[in-house]
């Protein structure tokens, strides 16, 4: 038999909430509930639009306020994200510190960012300055070294010995 109290946990309020005037157990049957609903909440619920209906009611209102020219940051959020992503310059040093962060080879440090084994050398004698692309990943690389450990490790895949 289910308990009246455990039944009321299970039931899903959604539109109701607002619209109930009377809820109760009903003497004698202790799994029949007496509910009184608000007609003003019923009709409430049936105008209120899905959320589907809500998306693109906002778009066309925001389509709307593009073609009137009318300034969309008055009328809507809106937001600008600026990152600070300059690439560190990096010397001999800092490369060599980026490549042991890893624990690896330079082999396995060049086939990792993607650039040739002869780059990272001429890198790390100060030859030849790592590009941007290569920098910004050198810094996530010290930024979260555990992190970029890991997904090394998750890209390892040994090979068998040559005999």
């Amino acid at each position: 038999m289910i308990n009246p109290e455990e039944l009321l946990n299970f039931i899903e309020l959604d539109w109701f909430v607002d619209g109930w005037d009377n809820l109760k157990l009903t003497d004698g049957d202790p799994t029949a509930l007496q509910i009184s609903i608000n007609e003003n909440a019923r009709e409430e619920h049936a105008m209120k639009p899905c959320a589907e209906e809500r998306i693109v009611q906002g778009l066309e209102r925001f389509a709307d306020a593009l073609e009137s020219g009318e300034d969309i940051t008055a009328r809507f959020t809106c937001r600008k994200i600026v990152l600070n992503l300059e690439p560190t310059e990096y010397t001999p040093a800092l490369v060599r510190d980026a490549r042991s962060k890893l624990g690896v080879s330079q082999a396995l440090f060049a086939q990792f960012l993607g650039v040739s084994v002869g780059a990272v050398q001429a890198w790390e004698r100060g030859e030849k300055r790592p590009n941007d692309i290569a920098s910004r990943f050198m810094d996530e690389i010290r930024s979260n070294p555990s992190y970029w450990r890991e997904r090394f490790l998750e890209s390892a895949q040994p090979r068998s010995a040559s005999v």
